[in-house]
């Protein structure tokens, strides 16, 4: 009891003293970062990887940046490196894209319908999908470069399924066509790739979609709800063939990962309890030895998020009654379950980054967050979810101080890890501490010469690799706003247009507040008054 009621405490701490954000606890690896910066902002969600911010593949091969300014308050403790095994990670980059390619160009050349009027295209946006589930970079492949080619082959003629299904997804992020219609063509490309000999994984992935393509649908013309179960449990009927068949790589596993929480999802939101849900994606991988730690890291991810779900993000006053309770006894379990998995894949990110979490959420001990945040690191030095943790395990709102938050921040610039997003957790905790004093007191400190060139170098390099990402442009130009540099603001905001977007990670900006930040850099940068 005394744990929870410090928990909540750190918590109700948290509130801003700057009047201009809005600061919660997060709840999850994932989710705290769905929507933060990362390489495949809107690509496909049957990714390796459900969060690009997360999941992205590894940094650049530069040196780590040294002797800086430190753009830290004074006082600020020196922190461990963080692991970043250079050549490991340019090796996962390649798997992560042969795998890709092997799964969707190479199953074309194998098992597609082929046919000259079409095959150049048609090879041409297989390509172009494995390098974007593959996450590559420079350039990023987006969902028109995929569209383009996908469309000629159409109009030539191709009538192969995979092709089908890869440009319905372009449909489905560009919003294109409306619901109905969607979930009209979703159906259709699912149906073509089940009755295809791609890959089992890739078939499970569209039938999971074309379900919950039906479920948003449903209530605006589209099919009936019902059917999207039938999508849903054929999907999860592909495991048993994938386990057997499919190359079983960490990218298989993660791509795996990603449907069976989408399962777990739309069995719920066709009225399933959240338990019944669950075990009813759980009983498709009973009897798969082969599965058995995917199996434990989907229990784990349930029980977590199941928690959270019981605490919810409200400030420590507005928990609901027993939240903090049932939070300790469902992470208990969670734990039980990531311990388990890296007892039989002691190289999985996910689940260190997961046991970290869990100690942040409900103990606290420093010596348990240091030990599964090297192992996570070690395993995959791009994995965002462990850094972005370990930041919000070292904010005051949880365990640590300003001054261990700050110097980790700095630790992560040092990192010169553009790729996976890591080097943005720099003006992140410089905006956690400028959210923790008075307006003018933020401004001076974002703005100062020790402060405010870090964080434009981090955004620069980052945004010069992704230029298209919405959400970490939105949020350096609200930094830029806040620290008074108004006309890189504006520049910010006149580039993203009709674009500008939040995110959900703390501290977090309404998007009404960031339209106010874009009418007042307007303003400011031609000379304006406050």
């Amino acid at each position: 009891m005394r744990r929870m009621i410090a928990l909540g405490l750190i918590l109700l701490a948290s509130a801003s003293a700057a009047g201009i954000v809005m600061t919660r606890p997060l709840p999850a690896p994932e989710s705290a970062t769905a929507p933060a910066p990362g390489p495949a902002e809107g690509a496909p969600a049957d990714l390796a990887g459900e969060s690009p911010a997360v999941e992205a593949p590894g940094p650049d091969r530069d040196p780590p940046r040294k002797g800086k300014s430190p753009g830290i308050v004074r006082g600020a403790l020196s922190t461990s490196e963080i692991p970043q095994d250079l050549d490991r990670m340019e090796q996962r980059r390649r798997e992560k894209l042969e795998w890709n390619r092997r799964t969707v160009l190479g199953a074309y050349d194998e098992v597609g319908r082929k046919d000259p009027r079409w095959d150049e295209s048609a090879r041409e946006a297989m390509d172009l999908a494995s390098r974007m589930f593959g996450l590559q970079v420079d350039p990023v492949v987006t969902l028109a470069d995929l569209r383009r080619p996908a469309r000629a082959a159409l109009d030539a003629g191709c009538d192969d399924p995979m092709l089908a299904y890869l440009h319905t997804r372009t449909l489905v992020a560009l919003d294109v066509v409306g619901p109905a219609e969607l979930a009209r063509l979703m159906i259709e490309a699912a149906e073509g790739l089940r009755a295809s000999d791609y890959p089992a994984c890739r078939r499970a992935v569209a039938l999971e979609l074309a379900g919950t393509q039906v479920v948003a649908a449903s209530s605006l013309g589209g099919p009936p709800r019902e059917q999207a179960g039938r999508y849903f449990d054929d999907a999860l009927a592909l495991m048993p063939e994938s386990v057997r068949t499919d190359a079983r790589t960490e990218h298989w596993r993660d791509l795996w990962f990603d449907t069976l929480r989408s399962l777990v999802t739309g069995y719920r939101a066709l009225g399933l309890e959240p338990v019944e849900a669950y075990e009813r994606v759980d009983a498709g991988l009973a009897g798969l030895p082969e599965a058995e730690a995917l199996r434990l890291v989907v229990r784990g991810w349930f029980w977590f998020d199941y928690g959270w779900e019981a605490r919810t993000n409200a400030f420590a006053p507005a928990v609901p009654a027993g939240g903090f309770e049932r939070l300790e006894d469902r992470l208990a379990l969670s734990r039980e379950a990531f311990e388990a998995a890296w007892e039989l894949e002691p190289d999985n990110a996910r689940v260190a980054s997961y046991l970290m979490d869990i100690d942040k959420s409900i103990v606290g001990d420093r010596a348990v967050m240091e030990r599964w945040f090297d192992r996570a690191m070690r395993a995959d030095g791009d994995w965002y979810a462990a850094c972005l943790t370990k930041l919000d395990w070292l904010d005051p709102k949880w365990h640590g101080s300003v001054e261990e938050m700050l110097a980790f921040g700095r630790s992560c610039f040092e990192t010169g890890n553009w790729r996976a997003g890591i080097t943005l957790l720099s003006p992140d905790a410089h905006f956690r501490y400028a959210c923790m004093v008075d307006r003018a007191e933020g401004t001076r400190y974002l703005s100062s010469p020790e402060v405010w060139p870090e964080i434009r170098e981090a955004y620069d390099e980052y945004l010069e690799h992704y230029p298209d990402n919405n959400v970490a442009r939105s949020k350096y130009a609200a930094l830029a706003t806040i620290a008074g540099n108004y006309p890189e603001a504006h520049a910010q905001f006149e580039r993203l247009g009709d674009r500008l977007t939040m995110w959900s990670d703390s501290p977090y900006i309404p998007l009404g507040m960031l339209e106010l930040m874009r009418e007042e850099a307007a303003r400011m940068a031609v000379g304006g008054q406050p």
